[in-house]
């Protein structure tokens, strides 16, 4: 019964890994695709700057009110996502980088399963808490994506109108 739990403690600690893999990864592309969307806006409204253009006054300002906006929207999703890829410490269950205190711990101890299992669900709870806080900012960051494309939609209709 004790592998069993102990096993269980293990696949648990080993979703939560992969959990904040996956989130990471999802963070990495976000972070790829503002860093292509950054530099087209700001050589849009670098465009939009110059004296001459074929558009309106009315509908220019427009367009340099909402691509303003847009790039905020991407910097803050920018620094966002970079925020999510920290390197975050892993409390890794009887993590120790020192051989003697690690053959103490697993053959002078007397209450080994406990402590295992203690190791594991201090871990796992660890783990779990910094992938949950990952998750509410990395889909912050998707609805700011989401958002910055109904903007940029917009001013591509404004353009074309």
């Amino acid at each position: 019964m004790c592998n069993l739990g102990l096993e269980e403690l293990r696949n648990q600690f080993n979703i939560e890994l992969s959990r904040k893999d996956s989130l990471e990864s999802k963070a990495s592309y976000i972070v790829g695709f503002t860093s292509i969307i950054l530099p087209l806006l700001l050589t849009i409204l670098l465009e939009l700057l110059k004296g001459e253009s074929f558009l309106a006054v009315e509908i220019k300002y427009l367009l340099l009110g909402i691509l303003l906006i847009d790039i905020i929207l991407i910097f803050i999703t920018l620094f966002k996502t970079i925020k999510i890829l920290e390197i975050t410490y892993v409390s890794y269950p009887r993590n120790s980088s020192d051989p003697n205190k690690l053959n103490n711990f697993l053959f002078d101890n007397e209450n080994l399963e406990s402590d295992l299992k203690d190791s594991y669900l201090g871990a796992i709870s660890s783990l779990n808490i910094n992938n949950n806080k990952k998750s509410q900012s990395l889909s912050i960051c998707f609805k700011l994506i989401f958002v910055s494309a109904i903007l940029i939609f917009v001013m591509i209709l404004g353009v074309l109108l």
